[in-house]
């Protein structure tokens, strides 16, 4: 008897919050059996107190906010994580922004060259992260061989500025130090698409 109150208070949690509180002590009284004792009614009451509670605590608003992308702080550049590109497009949307992708191969000299020269110099970051998201994809991981394929990726590094569609806008096989690196970002920011422009950054 006590398994068929339990399954039935538990079936009850999907109804709202006051018709349990309302309706609880009126079913209890409609099948509480001749032989219930003392006990049973306490752990009776005692799981229906935590189906109100839990189901109070369902019911309100969800007040989670859209995750920000993290960002790997071994670098200058805010270089973030994402298992795929789609998000980070639609935070480069969002922020008004394009994206900078670095596609690299973990044995590859002058991909470390840049993770050691590049990356790390704050002067060039500053100027990049105020209107790029930066994005490294290892070409050999996760989403690396999908993007590989998608961009015709030959050689590594590859370094490529598209726009929140994903369209390239600039694109270089190999390395860039400092000034060639800015001088690709500004003429990718000079194509960036008409619709975007004024966003700004946020």
């Amino acid at each position: 008897m006590l398994g068929m109150y339990c399954c039935f208070l538990f079936a009850s949690r999907t109804s709202t919050a006051n018709t349990i509180d309302a309706n609880i002590p009126h079913l209890l009284v409609a099948l509480k059996p001749k032989s219930m004792n003392r006990f049973s009614l306490v752990v009776i009451l005692a799981i229906a107190a935590c189906m109100v509670v839990s189901s109070c605590k369902s019911a309100e608003p969800s007040t989670e906010t859209t995750k920000v992308l993290h960002v790997d702080d071994a670098y200058a550049f805010d270089f973030v994580h994402s298992a795929s590109l789609s998000p980070i497009l639609d935070q480069a949307e969002q922020e008004g922004k394009l994206v900078f992708i670095d596609l690299y191969a973990t044995w590859c000299l002058p991909c470390k060259m840049m993770d050691e020269d590049v990356f790390t110099h704050q002067a060039t970051a500053d100027m990049i992260n105020d209107r790029f998201i930066s994005y490294k994809v290892d070409v050999e991981k996760s989403n690396g061989p999908d993007l590989a394929t998608i961009y015709n990726i030959r050689s590594y590094p590859t370094l490529l500025f598209v726009d929140s569609k994903g369209r390239v806008l600039e694109r270089k096989e190999g390395a860039a130090y400092h000034k060639e690196l800015l001088a690709m970002a500004d003429r990718a920011w000079s194509k960036k698409p008409s619709q975007e422009l004024g966003l700004g950054t946020r």
